[in-house]
Order: structure tokens, then sequence, then C-alpha cells
């Protein structure tokens, strides 16, 4: 599966995940709203928004919020859902927005879905305005790795992984990661480290050990 399609397989899994995500996710997004700055009168961006109800949080604390997504069938939930925010199709790597265009933007469950992290943070660092976040949550490299499942795991080696979630009802496919992609040379040099957290996720396949299920990290634009 190559990165085009990494980032439409949502399309044909739109109808479920719609209704699976709000309970499915309420831990990761409770932890991922508790570490948000705060948003009152901000311009925020919402990379991989899903159906929308993200992007209405958003709203309801105060943000003028805009929403992408590499899916056009989540999209189109969105905006039926959602008709007073503003929606748009498109992928991380290439944002349709000006330079120094938003006070925060932020990303939930979907960064880890491309193979190359630095085109999205070179793209999140430069919509920024000066001093802006950029908050993201990603399925933990830990969880990746057990989800590699094979004898002789490799955590440094990149291989696309089935993530299983609500007990079962979806399988995302992922390319793993390492900490040090998210803690990168370009992300030290650019951004400074607000924030940090990491869970246990029940939303996650159900595995003998518990490891954690979700990395939390919030930058500002240096």
């Amino acid at each position: 599966m190559d990165s085009k399609e990494l980032s439409h397989q949502y399309d044909p899994l739109a109808d479920t995940f719609a209704k699976v995500v709000e309970e499915g996710n309420r831990v990761s997004r409770e932890s991922f709203r508790a570490a948000l700055p705060d948003l009152s009168g901000k311009k925020l961006l919402d990379m991989g928004c899903g159906e929308g109800s993200d992007c209405r949080y958003y709203q309801d604390q105060g943000a003028d919020a805009t929403g992408i997504d590499a899916s056009q069938e989540l999209i189109t939930k969105a905006q039926e859902r959602y008709p007073d925010i503003s929606f748009a199709y498109s992928v991380m790597e290439q944002l349709q927005f000006a330079e120094a265009e938003f006070d925060v933007v932020v990303s939930k469950y979907a960064l880890m879905t491309s193979e190359e992290l630095e085109p999205i943070f070179k793209e999140a660092h430069r919509v920024l305005k000066p001093g802006g976040s950029f908050y993201f949550l990603v399925t933990h490299p830990i969880r990746q790795l057990y989800e590699k499942k094979q004898e002789g795991k490799d955590y440094f080696k990149k291989e696309i992984v089935d993530s299983v979630c609500f007990d079962g009802a979806l399988t995302f496919k992922e390319p793993s990661h390492t900490l040090k992609e998210y803690f990168s040379p370009y992300m030290l040099e650019n951004f400074t480290l607000e924030g940090y957290d990491e869970a246990f996720d029940p939303a996650a396949e159900k595995i003998v050990d518990t490891f954690p299920g979700f990395l939390i990290l919030g930058w500002r634009k240096k």
C-alpha cells in the first residue's frame, strides 16, 4: 500500500468510523483536549479532522476552526453535520493556506498515517504564526511495535502495520514510526517542546501486556 492509498483508506470506512469514534476514542480525546492551550479567539487548523466533531469542540472553546482531511467521504459528513464550520479536502503535506495564517495547528490520530513526517511538520510550521502552537496525538511507537506481531520484531524498521481498533470494528494500516521521528532535528530546531503525554488506550487491540497506546506532543513555533 503506497502513501496515496494510505491517505485515502478512510473513504470506505467512513460510515463505521463516524458511528464508533465518539465513544471509542473517548480516553485519547479527553487527554488531548486537556493538553491543549487556551483556544479562545485563536484561528485553528485541524489536520485530519475526520467527521468534524473535534472542530465543533474547538469552536465551542472560542476558536475559529478549519478542518482538513484526506478522506472526501469524511469531509462530506463533516460538512453535513456542521455546516457553520469550514472543511476542505486536503493532504497534510500540501496545505492550501497562506504562511502564518493560524495561531494553532492540531492533529489527532492522523499524522502517523503518512510515511514521512517531516513534510507535514514543515507545512505546520509554515502556516503557523510566530509563537503559534502545534499539538498532535499519534499512535505510540511502542504500540506500533506490538502491532508488528511477528517474531524478531524490529522497532527501527519502517513497516506497514495493522492497527486494530474499537474491539475489531475497524482496522487501519499505518507506517510504523520511531520516537526519534517525532523528536526530529527539524522539530527541535524550529519548535520548542511545551507538553508531553503518553497513556494506555482502551480503543487499541487487546494484547496481554500493558503499553502506551498514544503519544501527545505540544510544540510552540520559534
